[in-house]
């Protein structure tokens, strides 16, 4: 084969490759054919959940045994035995625990379940304060927050009637953002009685509120 005959033998191959090359520039941008994308979205909505459980001095909970290491159980009511003229603001206390996914906390709050915040029996009442209670020259009923982690003068406070605005006894709100497990808010009942407090057993409910959200 001659040189000549080389030469027209490569534009012969150049020639047939762009013969191929052409339909497939057609078939890329084929006007038939069109893409479309789809976002997944999974969507975890906010849940909180919070157990209650109460204990006074005859029926005492510790929140870190080995058996209930997550302050878990059932609302139980407290209560204690005091004469005229005395006070308990040891013994009876609830644990309140709360748990929520919640990147942005959660907010508790107490109040009354009526519009009477007093403690009541037949034959008289023990007024809700926001002073520590103490036996004959304080007489009343009160909480404090966390009392056990408090330094020097003990903070009491008295509980809102149902129609009041809630009191917020803990903000809790993580940073950096995280969810929640297992935290622990406790608080104490003080109540003491007038040195002339009539017999009975003196009786309130309290109703505790965990809201998700600043």
């Amino acid at each position: 084969m001659s040189k000549t005959n080389k030469i027209l033998a490569g534009f012969g191959v150049a020639t047939a490759l762009g013969i191929a090359i052409s339909p497939l520039a057609v078939f890329a941008d084929d006007p038939t054919t069109v893409d479309g994308e789809t976002t997944i979205n999974a969507i975890i909505e906010e849940v909180i959940s919070m157990s209650l459980v109460s204990s006074d001095s005859a029926y005492s909970y510790d929140c870190n045994s080995a058996t209930t290491p997550n302050c878990s159980g059932t609302a139980q009511s407290a209560s204690t035995n005091i004469l005229p003229s005395q006070a308990d603001t040891t013994s009876m206390y609830t644990i309140a625990t709360v748990n929520t996914n919640s990147v942005s906390g959660y907010n508790l709050t107490l109040a009354d379940s009526d519009t009477n915040n007093a403690l009541t029996a037949t034959a008289g009442t023990i007024a809700a304060i926001a002073s520590e209670p103490v036996g004959g020259t304080n007489p009343g009923w009160a909480i404090a927050v966390d009392k056990a982690s408090q330094t020097g003068t003990i903070t009491w406070l008295q509980v809102p009637i149902s129609t009041a605005a809630p009191l917020t006894i803990k903000s809790h709100h993580p940073s950096p953002a995280a969810v929640t497990v297992n935290d622990v808010t406790t608080v104490t009942y003080g109540v003491a009685a007038s040195s002339s407090q009539p017999t009975g057993t003196y009786t309130d409910t309290v109703v505790y509120t965990a809201t998700t959200g600043v």
